[in-house]
């Protein structure tokens, strides 16, 4: 997978994995990363706006997104890529050494990525009773079925 180059450009150390999100979800990548005790920086491209969030020993610790910080970027995160398919990450080691307070998440990944669904069910569902209700507008008449042949055997 290319990524594109303002990703490239972001990350002078060795990269573990880069790519989009076509295969599997960013709430499964995480997931992923929480499973083992290392440390990665985990950058994205969303809708050509650059997002970063920082995993330590199991959990989400920092992220960044806009002009959000935090759980809040996270939030955001999830919530802008839900509409961009073609949103593209890179992953990296991580120094912990270099965590920032302001970026910092205390919500353990449970509860946090419970949240994020949470979040996201909700926004789904706003905008689905619109689409509901405009479906009911443009309902098609059904096309007379083809007529059916009925053999009758004569003995």
């Amino acid at each position: 997978m290319i990524v594109s180059d303002q990703l490239k450009h972001r990350t002078p150390h060795k990269t573990h994995a880069s790519g989009t999100f076509e295969a599997f979800t960013l709430f499964d990548l995480l997931v992923t990363l929480t499973q083992k005790p290392e440390s990665y920086r985990l950058y994205l491209l969303i809708g050509g706006e650059e997002a970063v969030i920082a995993v330590k020993d199991r959990h989400v610790v920092m992220a960044s997104f806009q002009d959000k910080l935090g759980e809040e970027a996270v939030m955001s995160i999830f919530s802008t890529l839900e509409s961009d398919h073609a949103a593209e990450f890179l992953l990296e080691p991580f120094d912990p050494g270099q965590q920032g307070d302001a970026w910092a998440i205390k919500t353990p990944l449970e509860q946090l990525l419970l949240a994020v669904a949470t979040m996201l069910d909700k926004q789904r569902a706003r905008k689905a009773p619109l689409s509901a209700k405009a479906a009911k507008t443009h309902v098609r008449r059904a096309e007379p079925a083809p007529p059916r042949w009925r053999f009758k055997l004569f003995r």
